[in-house]
């Protein structure tokens, strides 16, 4: 039998340090990829999704998930090639903008909306409105973190 767990507690410290840090040249020109490093990263990025997605389509199965799912079963591809790249695997571009566009323009609606009314706590009704119209975009949320934690590869 499991024993309970204590309480977690948050606590807050007295004082504070500022750390202010020389603006040296190097440490600039080395804390980001540069144009040439981002665009190698991109195109390997490309060439990966399109070698996966020919792996998927090639999969038994009429979903691209349960695809996924069987190629990364048979070792076909490990779940580290995939992670990072899901959405470009899954679904297409246009999708993905059009989903965020349209849950930001329902976000910002509602917000019109509300200070309109003059709403009293309008922030926890936004806040509930922008949960209910994201749930597109939780699902491929929800997939990647069954990837990682409930299926065994």
């Amino acid at each position: 039998m499991a024993s309970p767990r204590a309480a977690s507690q948050v606590t807050f410290s007295d004082m504070s340090r500022l750390f202010v840090y020389e603006d040296e040249e190097v440490y600039r020109n080395n804390i980001a990829y540069n144009k040439e490093e981002y665009d190698a990263i991109s195109a390997a990025n490309f060439y990966d999704t399109i070698r996966l997605r020919n792996q998927i389509s090639s999969a038994p199965y009429d979903s691209p998930v349960a695809s996924l799912r069987h190629i990364i079963k048979k070792k076909t591809i490990t779940i580290h090639e995939v992670i990072g790249i899901e959405n470009s695997l899954l679904y297409k571009p246009s999708y993905v903008k059009k989903v965020r566009k349209k849950h930001s323009k329902a976000v910002l609606q509602k917000q019109h909306e509300q200070r309109q009314q003059e709403l009293e706590d309008p922030i926890k009704s936004l806040a509930e409105f922008a949960t209910k119209s994201s749930s597109k975009s939780i699902f491929p949320a929800r997939v990647r973190a069954l990837w990682t934690t409930h299926l065994k590869f």
